[in-house]
């Protein structure tokens, strides 16, 4: 059974590990995954965990994974094995943990599992301008690069999506 526990405390770099081994784990090639279906892992990881009193490092990290793993199911080309996962969390869980709280993270998110992005919202605004000027490529490219470094930062989680996104775009 996946209880939370308080063992080891989580702080800001706690987050920041597990925002890099997400992004390295879209990068690495071998699995077909989105780098937005990071940004959408953590929206579901920052609602769940907003509704949890306590919650150790150990907990946190069987959040993350289980989140990756069901934002790639909807967010991505191909869904990652749970197997897959498992491994590379270096068997710290086993599928009935990360099933366990799939059932869990559902329940509590009430199933509202398609949450805006600040990189759906800079695509759109990337829309909207290629229609009146040619050349914002490199504008919106850099602006994406933007939004996947908000995912890292906790402080923004409090700031709507299309407000971070313009703050991407504007910089």
């Amino acid at each position: 059974s996946v209880e939370s526990n308080s063992e080891d405390e989580i702080d800001i770099t706690c987050r920041e590990r597990l925002v890099e081994w997400c992004y390295r784990v879209c990068d690495c090639g071998q699995l077909a995954c989105s780098r937005e279906a990071v940004a959408v892992a953590f929206s579901y990881i920052d609602r769940f965990l907003d509704k949890e009193v306590h919650c150790g490092l150990s907990f946190f990290k069987l959040v993350a994974i289980t989140s990756f793993y069901m934002a790639s199911k909807i967010h991505s080309t191909e869904e990652l094995a749970i197997c897959s996962l498992v491994e590379l969390s270096r068997q710290e869980f086993t599928v009935v943990d990360v099933c366990q709280m799939e059932r869990k993270i559902l329940e509590v998110l009430d199933w509202r599992m398609n949450p805006p992005t600040v990189q759906m919202f800079v695509a759109l605004l990337a829309t909207l301008y290629r229609d009146v000027y040619s050349d914002v490529d490199s504008v919106f490219q850099l602006a994406t690069f933007f939004a996947e470094l908000s995912v890292y930062e906790y402080s923004l989680v409090r700031y709507e999506r299309y407000l971070v996104a313009v703050a991407c775009v504007l910089n």
